[in-house]
């Protein structure tokens, strides 16, 4: 059975037919690009135009126009019974000169790779342990760094690293787009949030320039943010509303 994620387009911003070729363009992505990479098995995207019922026990991915949270461009979480749940805001992405596709293919990808917020990557043992939180796009997340999906002109998604970079000396790529040296390096714009006992979690960037999309939608002690979520345990989570809608399951672009 294929990973399924409703999606479904609020966003007074974007059009039902923007919003249907930038998923159509992410789930090419997903298949061709970063399933072979990660190992993922099949996953299904499917759409909802707004005011349509989704399915409560099933993943959910929603664009809006903004958010409730005023610098976040997007981020993902879970609602309070668990399903996980992700969002993308068009209005202060396209203010900021970006591309809200980079921010859906983003919040997608990292759903698929951590969807509950809670997966991480040994970097180093005793003395000095250190661990990667399992973020599959925030290290190359600056818009400079993402791609157009072959057979998808004009649609561009979020460049995201392959399992080498959260492996000690691994040999590259390290990334889809050959952009980083190394292993838990970061691109220009970037960060990698780490936990360490003798520090707890923290967001590590990257500033040799500045990048338009780390300055919207990364505050790290701000209660949505995957950081801070990380660091106070799901428990303390503000988590949001259920939908309890229709499940459609034939609208799905895989």
């Amino acid at each position: 059975m294929p990973v399924v994620i409703q999606v479904q387009n609020e966003s007074t911003a974007m059009t039902d037919s923007a919003a249907t070729r930038i998923l159509i363009a992410v789930a090419a992505q997903v298949k061709q690009d970063v399933a072979p990479a990660w190992g993922f098995g099949a996953v299904a995207l499917q759409f909802f135009s707004k005011g349509e019922e989704l399915d409560p026990d099933e993943r959910q991915f929603i664009i809006l126009d903004a958010s409730d949270h005023a610098s976040a461009a997007g981020y993902h979480q879970t609602t309070s019974g668990g399903a996980p749940i992700g969002y993308a805001f068009v209005k202060p992405t396209i203010a900021a000169g970006l591309h809200p596709s980079v921010t859906i293919s983003h919040e997608i990808l990292e759903m698929l790779g951590d969807e509950r917020i809670d997966q991480y990557c040994i970097w180093s043992d005793l003395p000095n342990p250190l661990f990667l939180c399992r973020e599959l796009c925030d290290p190359v997340e600056a818009d400079d760094f993402a791609y157009e999906t072959a057979g998808f002109p004009g649609v561009k998604v979020s460049n995201f690293v392959l399992p080498s970079y959260f492996l000690p000396d691994a040999k590259g790529p390290f990334d889809f787009r050959r952009v980083l040296k190394g292993a838990n390096t970061l691109a220009a714009g970037g960060y990698q949030s780490t936990w360490a006992p003798r520090h707890g979690h923290r967001a590590v960037q990257d500033d040799r320039w500045p990048s338009k999309r780390l300055a919207l939608g990364r505050t790290h002690r701000e209660p949505l943010s995957r950081t801070e979520r990380r660091r106070v345990g799901r428990r303390e989570w503000l988590c949001s509303e259920e939908r309890a809608r229709r499940f459609t399951p034939e609208r799905a672009y895989s």
